[in-house]
């Protein structure tokens, strides 16, 4: 070992440093990635139809564990703020005109009269959130043509297989369809027209 040789000088991050550094980073992203994706309409609609489709397995699986069936229905403008919707009467908690630009409304069906009434609960709501707060253009075709859809209690859907078409109020892009065949079960397909109808 030579002494007058100068020490070797080490460069580079401590581990303490590097922790430091990635959990800085991991926050930021935390805090700005919901803004940016915002900014991409495709993703805004991709997460809006993710987020319907969730709704709808959450309304076939309570259905079949409670043994009753559910409704979903479009929201009332009253219903799908939160502080109303407990407070509500049961005959307002669903759109009678078949509108889902609101909102989503999921009912168990506790007295199995396959209607909405006083003795049901409301149990999910879904309302459309952007940064710019403009809903989905949204649209429920089924083979029946009902307004609403009814998840019996073996998780079946009683014919009424159909389909949400699901596109962006303000960009041309190319639409979602959510599909729910008669076993209740749903996916998304992108469709290549730009239009929602």
């Amino acid at each position: 070992m030579n002494l007058t040789q100068p020490k070797r000088q080490w460069s580079g991050f401590t581990l303490i440093e590097l922790m430091i550094c990635l959990s800085l980073i991991a926050t930021l992203s935390t805090l700005l990635a919901p803004r940016l994706l915002e900014t991409v309409p495709e993703l805004v609609l991709e997460r809006q139809a993710r987020q319907l489709q969730s709704l709808l397995s959450n309304a076939r699986t309570l259905g079949l564990v409670h043994d009753s069936s559910t409704i979903v229905c479009p929201a009332n403008t009253t219903s799908i703020r939160p502080l109303n919707a407990e407070n509500a009467l049961a005959g307002d908690w669903c759109d009678p005109h078949g509108n889902w630009q609101t909102g989503v409304n999921v009912v168990l069906d506790r007295n199995q009269n396959r209607s909405i009434d006083a003795a049901d609960n409301l149990v999910f709501h879904l309302a459309w959130y952007t940064s710019r707060g403009l809903p989905p253009q949204i649209q429920w075709r089924s083979f029946r043509d009902g307004d609403q859809i009814e998840f019996l209690a073996n998780g079946r859907t009683k014919w009424q297989n159909g389909r949400f078409i699901m596109g962006s109020p303000t960009h041309r892009i190319p639409a979602k369809h959510l599909i729910i065949n008669a076993a209740g079960r749903s996916y998304i397909r992108e469709v290549p027209s730009p239009d929602c109808g």
